[in-house]
């Protein structure tokens, strides 16, 4: 769900045993007058583990268009603190918080010519706590909740307004290892969607029930995973989605692969639901978008050895009712007076 383009999925390491602080800083300068820095610690002593991080960057930018009038640079301003605390209180169970805040300031062009600036302000927060605890030899139970929220603010000499969301995700994972060689993961998923902001939606929530089901084996040279996956989304009804994948080792050195998969994506709240907003009125959701699809295979080729990682990869991704988030309905005097997004036939 939501994968359309693909998924880069980061896992971070933990090996368990005590680690000492460590940290680190960083700074950088670059032309507009752009400054950019971060630092951060990490380690882990008696069952905890802890990191903390923080970033500034700062750019005078330059000028996106030149209205009449209107020259001035749109630089930006942004900062983020980060931070994720864990307790092992008890082997093969642990217990974890993670938390980031981020700030965006950035200047805009207004839509007239005005001489005061025109900003837009972003903030984000994400939370999240998770338990991973091994209820047996071969059963591992991962339970999380998170939160997430995103609030924007746009400040324009002729307009101004306010927009944002939230979202609440329950998940509860479970890896099943079935033998040495072969493991399978049953998922169940909630998620709860809300609209914030100074504009009412026809529509404001959204909720959807996923359950999923992940097997791996691996067989001497033989390595397979197959996957399945069904939304249920308030609007939508069911959607499903899986994939298909098979490596082959040619050697020790060499690995062949092919995979094909199917994705979707419901359109977001302001896709669907977003109001005319004064002063201009040249804009509306369209609440008849179809959700995206997609179909995706491809193929790979690695090379690994102690000191030397190469591969190559080639795919192809169809996607079937792309959203194009702004097609023209009607013009007035050369100019676009209303527009909405559609759905287009098809994109490779």
């Amino acid at each position: 769900s939501d994968a359309i383009g693909g998924v880069i999925n980061i896992i971070t390491k933990k090996s368990g045993a005590d680690r000492p602080l460590s940290a680190y800083a960083n700074m950088g300068l670059g032309s507009y007058n752009t400054f950019k820095s971060s630092l951060g610690l990490s380690g882990a002593s008696s069952g905890w583990d802890y990191a903390l991080a923080t970033s500034l960057a700062d750019s005078g930018g330059y000028s996106v268009t030149s209205y009449p009038g209107r020259t001035d640079n749109d630089g930006y301003t942004q900062h983020t603190l980060s931070a994720s605390l864990g307790y092992k209180w008890r082997p093969g169970h642990h217990l974890g918080i993670t938390a980031y805040n981020g700030y965006t300031r950035g200047d805009t062009d207004a839509y007239f010519a005005t001489p005061e600036p025109a900003l837009a302000i972003t903030r984000q927060e994400a939370y999240s706590l998770t338990s991973t605890d091994d209820i047996t030899d071969f059963w591992q139970s991962v339970l999380r909740f998170g939160f997430t929220r995103d609030a924007g603010d746009n400040r324009d000499p002729d307009s101004s307004s306010t927009f944002g969301s939230l979202q609440r995700m329950y998940t509860w994972q479970n890896n099943l290892k079935l033998s040495p060689n072969q493991q399978v993961s049953v998922v169940l998923e909630r998620r709860e969607e809300r609209t914030l902001g100074s504009q009412p939606y026809l529509t404001e929530q959204r909720n959807t029930n996923a359950a999923g089901l992940i097997y791996r084996g691996n067989f001497g040279a033989h390595h397979v995973q197959a996957s399945v996956r069904n939304d249920n989304i308030s609007g939508y009804g069911n959607q499903t989605t899986g994939g298909l994948a098979y490596d082959f080792d040619i050697n020790d050195q060499w690995r062949v692969g092919v995979a094909g998969n199917t994705g979707f994506k419901a359109p977001t709240f302001a896709d669907l639901y977003y109001p005319l907003s004064a002063p201009y009125y040249d804009y509306k959701g369209n609440p008849d978008l179809k959700p995206e699809k997609s179909r995706n295979v491809e193929a790979s080729l690695r090379y690994q050895t102690e000191t030397t990682k190469l591969g190559v990869v080639v795919y192809q991704n169809k996607i079937r009712d792309l959203v194009s988030t702004y097609v023209c309905q009607s013009y007035a005097g050369g100019w676009c007076v209303l527009g909405r997004p559609e759905n287009v036939n098809e994109a490779t």
